[in-house]
């Protein structure tokens, strides 16, 4: 029970570490400002979010072709998963000329063979298209774009009886309406009881504004939160297609298209992520887009198997993709011959502290190098509601106030943790300052 207990704080220390490093450290990237000082690229931006292939390498999903109501289908669709039931919205039409985008809705067991509904469309009453769903105590709401690219809500206990409320209410900061003119892909999330709109306009950019009673939206700032470009892939049109939160970031699934191809009006689309700690200032990857522009993917969102995250991008038609493999682990005796390698040089390399006082420069001459606890932190979400009591019990923000330096935070924190639990190593060495 105590080497449990030690655990569970040992994972409170590192995610309290990780997050003060995030809130306090500037950072600038691709037109915006992120908090990301000190981390790499692998570290805000892990593979399991951003490395994906194609599987299968044909569509899982398409138009049902000539003759019916949903021939084709168009802009993001919206997955999700239940349980064990994969549901997907989409819209469907007949021609480029149907007076009518229509609601479809499509249910698999796997997410690769679907299955569409015996009622479809299960929504006809008004123009809908580039819908994303967001279920949030016990109901349903659709956010999407009406005719001539409006955005508007849509609400229902099931997920097949729709119920339209209305075109949103977006105004500027100052409290005035936005514009006259589209303000489209329309992008809730909803945390601590407020709601997050992101909506694009001509695709120039991508915007936000917040409500409490989903009534009346006010812009966070009259600018672009995601700018265009700087990329080529991104330089001319942005859309945002999804926010989700992982270890403690916000990522935003982007589909954006730079200049037209010689000679045409068309466009390339790619999807790309950014990444920001508050929704307001955003880093884009630094090797947007997920996929190579020749493939013209967009509309990309993705859906968490209850193992791993996989991405499906939905225009013109669904393809499925999973976290590409990593390589084969190395053989047990070659991991040795290296652990030994690594553990002969630890034992000559100096160890370097910053700031360190005269009072533990002398037991830290040598030793290996120190390393945050990223381990720890990546699978103990700094959120969870076990880590949030456990942070309310022992109060260790208490411990470190007022020490602004990151290090002193440290030892202060080991010091705490070794004057409350008796530790018994049998250790038989005069370890570095952190030991």
């Amino acid at each position: 029970m105590r080497i449990r207990s030690v655990l569970l704080l040992s994972s409170i220390l590192a995610s309290s570490l990780a997050a003060y490093r995030q809130t306090t450290s500037p950072n600038a990237g691709n037109g915006s400002r992120c908090n990301c000082e000190g981390r790499t690229a692998a570290d805000l931006f892990p593979p399991e979010l951003v490395d994906f292939v194609a599987d299968p390498k044909q569509p899982v999903f398409t138009g049902a072709g000539p003759g019916h109501w949903d021939a084709r289908i168009r802009e993001r669709g919206w997955i999700l998963r239940d349980v064990d039931l994969y549901r997907m919205w989409y819209t469907g039409f007949e021609r480029d000329t149907s007076p009518l985008l229509k609601l479809g809705y499509a249910t698999s067991p796997d997410g690769i063979h679907w299955t569409r509904h015996p009622a479809n469309p299960i929504y006809e009453e008004h123009w809908v298209e580039d819908m994303m769903v967001v279920r949030h105590k016990g109901s349903y709401y659709m956010f999407a774009e009406g005719k001539a690219d409006q955005a508007q809500l849509l609400t229902s206990q099931d997920g097949i009886q729709w119920k339209r409320v209305g075109q949103l209410d977006v105004r500027k900061k100052n409290g005035e309406p936005i514009e006259p003119g589209p303000y489209g892909t329309p992008t809730a999330w909803v945390e601590n009881d407020v709601w997050y709109l992101f909506y694009e306009r001509r695709d120039l950019g991508i915007w936000l504004a917040t409500s409490k009673d989903m009534k009346v939206w006010t812009n966070v700032q009259d600018e672009p939160v995601i700018p265009l470009g700087p990329g080529e892939y991104d330089k001319e049109q942005v859309a945002l297609n999804q926010i989700i939160k992982y270890n403690g970031r916000y990522y935003a699934y982007y589909h954006g298209a730079g200049a037209p191809l010689p000679g045409t009006r068309r466009r390339l689309w790619c999807v790309c992520v950014a990444t920001s700690n508050d929704l307001v200032r955003w880093q884009k990857y630094e090797k947007n887009p997920l996929f190579p522009l020749a493939e013209d993917k967009s509309s990309g969102i993705v859906v968490h198997d209850g193992k791993r995250y996989l991405l499906y991008t939905m225009h013109d038609q669904v393809v499925r993709h999973v976290p590409r493999d990593k390589p084969p682990a190395e053989p047990p005796e070659s991991r040795k011959d290296k652990s030994r390698v690594e553990k002969a040089a630890a034992r000559i390399r100096p160890l370097p502290i910053a700031g360190a006082g005269p009072e533990i420069e002398q037991s830290t001459i040598t030793g290996p190098q120190f390393h945050a606890p990223d381990m720890i932190h990546s699978f103990e979400e700094y959120h969870n509601p076990r880590l949030a009591r456990l942070r309310e019990q022992y109060a260790p923000d208490e411990v470190v106030a007022g020490e602004a330096d990151e290090f002193r935070r440290i030892l202060k924190l080991r010091h705490w943790v070794h004057g409350r639990w008796k530790f018994d190593f049998n250790q038989n060495f005069k370890g570095d300052g952190m030991n």
